[in-house]
């Protein structure tokens, strides 16, 4: 469980806010997303949660604990982080990359189970460098980087923001896939609102540095709690249906 609580921070000394005073509860095993425009907090509020910033007030529990009384690597050691740009050490091998994190814990790599995990052959993938796959397979890499030291809970922030719409989709049905089998807590960033409703078992909708309604997508269609979470899943709405009406 994840329990954050009037969580606060401000990057100027209380002249704006980046986060300000979010609450909210993520179960084990849930998958949140966090939805909204550039700027609006999302990756502020992933950071406070594994302490790469720390708040100006307010507290973030896992499991009960308070992760301000704990060693900010130790926190990491149970905390999978993928961000868009993966940042794979491009002189390693694909196999390396994925065996740092358990060779700095002192763990122990799986790297071919992990990799099958991501859906990359190992006896085909293991040894290439970075520069060898496409932006789909490297983004495959650093999922399984960040499974290697088995965390209970993944921050994923726009990890498929940049990939082409196919490669988006099947990063996503891969994502699903994994967290139906491995059973993981992810709290997951994007912008987009057809990933947010495919991937999310709920969502936070967020808007300068506040979440505005949090809740299952048929919810937040159905029952928006502010004006603004109505105007978005409407505009999304009409973009469906243009899309719909295209003759193929």
């Amino acid at each position: 469980m994840i329990h954050i609580d009037d969580i606060t921070k401000s990057f100027d000394d209380g002249r704006s806010f980046a986060v300000r005073g979010v609450s909210l509860r993520v179960a084990q095993g849930e998958t949140v997303v966090l939805l909204g425009a550039s700027g609006c907090g999302k990756t502020t509020l992933l950071k406070l949660i594994n302490r790469l910033i720390e708040p100006t007030s307010g507290r973030v529990e896992i499991d009960g604990r308070d992760v301000a009384t704990v060693d900010p690597l130790e926190l990491r050691r149970g905390i999978g982080y993928i961000f868009q740009d993966i940042g794979l050490f491009p002189h390693m091998s694909v196999s390396q990359n994925v065996e740092i994190t358990p060779r700095l814990t002192g763990g122990t790599a799986r790297t071919r189970s992990l990799l099958e995990a991501v859906g990359l052959d190992p006896d085909r993938y293991a040894d290439r460098r970075p520069r060898e796959l496409s932006g789909g397979q490297q983004q495959r890499v650093g999922i399984a980087r960040a499974l290697a030291g088995d965390p209970d809970i993944l921050l994923m922030d726009e990890p498929f923001g940049a990939l082409d719409a196919v490669t988006r989709e099947q990063l996503q049905t891969e994502l699903a896939r994994i967290k139906r089998e491995l059973d993981k807590t992810i709290i997951f960033v994007t912008h987009d609102i057809f990933e947010a409703v495919r991937l999310g078992d709920r969502i936070a909708v967020m808007r300068d540095g506040v979440i505005e309604q949090v809740g299952e997508a048929e919810r937040l269609i159905r029952e928006p709690a502010t004006e603004f979470v109505g105007e978005l899943f409407d505009h999304a709405r009409r973009q469906a249906e243009r899309l719909t009406e295209i003759e193929p």
